[in-house]
């Protein structure tokens, strides 16, 4: 009778052992899922005009996908520029 009762207490702490980490995680879930549908609240103001410019600073940085070397189409060297850039001139 004593084995019987030793053996079901021990069985049951399993059981409990077991089970209660199950059912805390499901409530956690329930109570994440439940927060995740709620409609947020969002705090709306209306805005206002100033005088005051608004300056906006970001950090950043431009890079080109791909990279290719520049090379002349013909070899050697120009020895005298005549015009200048933006400089008009006739045909």
């Amino acid at each position: 009778m004593i084995r019987a009762f030793a053996v079901l207490l021990v069985l049951g702490g399993l059981v409990a052992v077991g089970v209660v980490p199950r059912l805390q995680r499901r409530a956690l879930v329930a109570e994440a899922t439940r927060d995740i549908g709620a409609p947020r609240r969002v705090t709306v103001s209306a805005a206002k005009l100033t005088d005051k410019p608004t300056q906006l600073s970001l950090a950043g940085s431009a890079n080109a996908f791909r990279s290719t070397g520049v090379y002349a189409k013909a070899t050697g060297f120009v020895r005298k520029i005549h015009v200048d850039l933006g400089d008009q001139v006739k045909a």
